[in-house]
């Protein structure tokens, strides 16, 4: 049994390593997105946006009267100062697949727990506050973005307390939350393959990047396609033709159906992956898929809002928002998750997530 003090030692660096994963995926992802912006920069405020906080962003330029773009050269000078709040999954993927594999490994105890919180709050808070930069020069605009780094480190917060309060679950609890985990995680992951390879094959090098940050935003079909509603809101005078796109985004009637079957595929995989059956293990696996669904839902939210300033005088431009219901979310998880463990499977999977006691030795018999 190792001594409490190089467990937290030990979790320290789990803590940060997951950071620097993090960091890393964001900065290739970046650097292929947006190469103009900066790895460095671009890349800290990727990080940022990955556990929750959210980026302002200011553009600079002229705008012609009359014309729907800005902005141009020539004309009125504009500001238009906005925030946008979007989780790149890929990112969140990377940080959230070191905590676990690493605490599964090493078998952390409760002071490796809390050491491994404590380096990924320090190490995302200290990579945000370098998620500034520009002026970078966007097309014929001028572009300044700056991460807020109290929202990161909030956010680094609640990120690290649910993986790792997971992690430290009864067993019996802990084996239905590791087998959604472990399907949301790998449809997450083939989402971030997919995204890349089809982004680089389709549109290049900025697509790939795109791609390999934000493909695993399409776990969030998940929930959809059992039901779950959503609903995409554009609203303002700048908002233009972007508002019948992004209301198209999610198609009401016949469009579902083409990605109905990756919900009920994701949610009976998990009940074949549960080698428990009975009510109380049906009910268990039932409250493990509605917190899931809940989570996915909340982190594949979306918002951007911004102000243009004509001069001296600010006027309200735009607000976007793509938002799920949560509560519903956790009705329709619920539901499935006890349905699927109730259905008796004529074969059984051998499940991968064998009962370790973290930090504790085992008895002898």
């Amino acid at each position: 049994m190792r001594p409490s003090w190089r467990s937290t030692v030990e979790g320290v660096a789990v803590g940060l390593a997951a950071v620097v994963a993090m960091a890393a995926v964001a900065m290739v992802g970046a650097r292929m997105a947006a190469p103009e912006a900066g790895t460095v920069g671009a890349g800290a405020a990727v990080v940022a946006l990955a556990v929750g906080a959210p980026v302002d962003l200011t553009v600079s330029g002229t705008a012609v009267p009359g014309s729907d773009r800005l902005p141009v050269r020539g004309g009125v000078p504009v500001t238009v100062d906005g925030t946008v709040d979007v989780r790149p999954l890929g990112v969140t993927l990377a940080g959230v697949a070191v905590l676990v594999l690493a605490f599964r490994w090493r078998r952390l105890s409760w002071a490796g727990a809390g050491g491994a919180l404590v380096g990924f709050v320090a190490g995302t808070g200290a990579c945000a506050r370098f998620g500034t930069g520009g002026p970078v020069d966007v097309g014929r605009a001028a572009v300044v973005f700056r991460a807020d780094a109290g929202s990161a480190v909030s956010g680094a917060l609640v990120l690290a307390v649910v993986v790792l309060g997971a992690c430290l679950l009864p067993p019996w609890w802990r084996r239905p939350f590791g087998v959604v985990a472990a399907v949301l995680g790998g449809l997450a992951l083939l989402g971030t393959v997919v995204g890349t390879v089809v982004g680089a094959v389709a549109g290049g090098m900025r697509s790939a990047g795109v791609g390999l940050l934000a493909g695993a935003d399409a776990v969030a079909l998940v929930p959809w396609g059992l039901g779950v509603p959503w609903r995409a809101d554009v609203v303002g005078p700048l908002a233009g033709p972007l508002a019948e796109r992004f209301g198209e985004v999610l198609p009401h009637h016949g469009g579902r159906w083409g990605v109905a079957v990756v919900g009920p595929v994701a949610v009976l995989s998990m009940g074949v992956l549960t080698t428990e059956r009975g009510w109380p293990a049906a009910a268990r696996l039932g409250a493990a898929v509605a917190a899931g669904f809940a989570g996915v839902t909340v982190a594949t939210a979306a918002t951007a809002t911004a102000t243009a300033t004509v001069f001296v005088v600010r006027l309200p431009a735009m607000e976007m928002a793509l938002r799920g219901t949560v509560f519903v979310a956790v009705l329709v998880g619920a539901v499935a998750g006890t349905i699927a463990g109730l259905v008796p499977w004529p074969f059984r999977v051998p499940s991968p997530f064998r009962v370790r006691t973290h930090g504790v030795p085992p008895r002898r018999r």
